[in-house]
């Protein structure tokens, strides 16, 4: 994730029905951020990743293959 600016950041992982399944609270340093975490808590299947900050939020889809 591309950060304008340092500052702090909400991450959600939801499943296709929209129900959280994962969140973390993370602070995002100015430029290009990497998050790892462990996959096998989540089933295969398509998840959306929403990271929120200050300035607003992304919505990226993630793709889990077991």
């Amino acid at each position: 994730y591309f950060s304008n600016q340092n500052c702090k950041a909400s991450i959600f992982i939801k499943d296709i029905s929209g129900r959280i399944v994962y969140s973390q609270t993370a602070v995002l340093q100015q430029g290009n951020n990497t998050m790892q975490m462990n996959s096998s808590m989540l089933n295969a299947g398509i998840y959306a990743v929403e990271i929120k900050n200050e300035n607003g939020s992304l919505i990226k889809k993630l793709v889990i293959r077991k």
